[in-house]
């Protein structure tokens, strides 16, 4: 057991190597090769070790570290964390944002003027939703500067064995946090800036170059005409084979954004992706002409569900109704393509997603109009200065490309009407 005896012939006299001696009820002393001393709380929490920091000695003085090492017990006792409970006070004696206020604070402050801000779809909803789900239940409460490097790296590796992806932006997010509470005065420093996905957890990202090849479309269109999807589903990935669109162009469309009559569908510039995240309030409405052979696609998708606000609706209630999510196309894929493999067992088909036919698109488009107008068509911005001095439509360009890339389509499809 400790004593004051003890301690003080240890007191700031240099020794060859740390040596620590315990009390009884969780607490000891530290004593540090300089020959100073701190009291240490040891406990358990959840199966794990833990440890707390009381002070240094003779500041605190044994029987007041006994005290609270006694409060600390008692906390226990009523199945709360003693550490957990230390940060908190320290908040509300200090007024220090927590993990959860700074986050919120940055994310008002990061998507300002994003056009999707208010709305529960687009980059700042997934943020905010990642941070909900993986950040905040675990340190949302605790003083931003209260979590140590290592305590961020283990709660990243747990996320990275459920979803590397969110890992990844996890890391991005929390290390934009910190950097805006730098350069606002927040705080001075923080143990993730030299973090990284791609070194630290090992999460890189792979360059796609899948291109679907004729035999692939024409074994796919057949999968998706005897599938028991939905036949507005159908229509929304014939669409996406002809127009190489971004799905949450279909997903979002609305009737008023389809002009039958002058043959044009406007993407709003709010659903327009922008090239980078400074030009968010820059971005442009797309425009793609309408043909006789899409505007029936799109006239047939709205037969469908005709009492509905959009072309292609997830469900519609008495009070109103939402879009077809994103989550519910992303195994869409995967379905067709293991239909494919089961009628055609020899067929090697490597897995492909919705963005692989936007890429297919492109390439196919290379052949067919010039770069500009390809670009164009996907909804990419130009390169360089050719943006801001170019704001040609392309309609009647467009035009040519999508009637003759549908012509071969309709060839590999077999004009089979879906």
């Amino acid at each position: 057991m400790l004593t004051v005896n003890w301690l003080n012939s240890r007191l700031n006299k240099p020794r060859e190597k740390e040596d620590t001696k315990a009390h009884k009820y969780g607490l000891s002393a530290r004593v540090r090769e300089t020959g100073s001393i701190s009291f240490i709380f040891r406990f358990q929490w959840e199966g794990k070790r833990n440890k707390i920091t009381i002070g240094s000695y003779p500041k605190i003085k044994l029987l007041e570290a006994a005290a609270i090492v006694d409060n600390y017990n008692l906390l226990l006792a009523q199945n709360k964390n003693p550490k957990r409970e230390v940060k908190l006070a320290r908040i509300k004696v200090n007024n220090e944002h927590t993990v959860q206020s700074l986050a919120m604070k940055w994310w008002d402050f990061h998507y300002d003027n994003h056009p999707n801000k208010a709305l529960n779809k687009g980059t700042p909803h997934n943020v905010n939703r990642s941070l909900e789900i993986h950040i905040f239940p675990v340190f949302g409460d605790f003083p931003w500067e209260g979590i140590d490097r290592a305590e961020w790296a283990d709660l990243f590796m747990k996320i990275k064995k459920r979803s590397p992806s969110i890992a990844s932006r996890l890391v991005t997010t929390i290390k934009q946090i910190a950097s805006y509470a730098i350069e606002n005065g927040i705080t001075k420093h923080h143990p993730l800036l030299e973090y990284s996905a791609k070194n630290s957890l090992g999460i890189t990202k792979r360059k796609g170059n899948r291109i679907l090849s004729d035999d692939e479309i024409i074994k796919i269109s057949e999968a998706l005409i005897y599938s028991r999807m939905k036949e507005s589903n159908k229509i929304f990935f014939k669409l996406m084979f002809i127009y190489g669109c971004r799905t949450q162009e279909l997903r979002l469309c609305q009737p008023q954004h389809l002009d039958f009559k002058n043959k044009l569908w406007t993407v709003p510039n709010e659903l327009n992706k922008p090239k980078d995240k400074k030009d968010l309030g820059q971005t442009k409405a797309i425009k793609r002409p309408l043909f006789d052979e899409t505007i029936e696609l799109f006239e047939k998708a709205i037969k469908l569900n005709p009492k509905s606000a959009w072309v292609f609706p997830k469900i519609i209630r008495a009070t109103g109704d939402d879009p077809v999510s994103d989550t519910a196309m992303l195994d869409i894929p995967q379905r067709l393509r293991l239909k494919v493999i089961d009628k055609y067992p020899d067929t090697v088909m490597p897995n492909w997603t919705k963005h692989d036919i936007r890429r297919t698109v492109r390439t196919r488009m290379s052949n067919i109009v010039a770069r500009d107008v390809a670009e164009s068509m996907l909804g990419h911005v130009l390169g360089g200065t050719e943006d801001h001095y170019n704001h040609n439509d392309f309609l009647e360009e467009k035009l040519v490309g999508y009637k003759t890339w549908y012509e071969i389509l309709d060839i590999l499809w077999g004009k089979n009407d879906i």
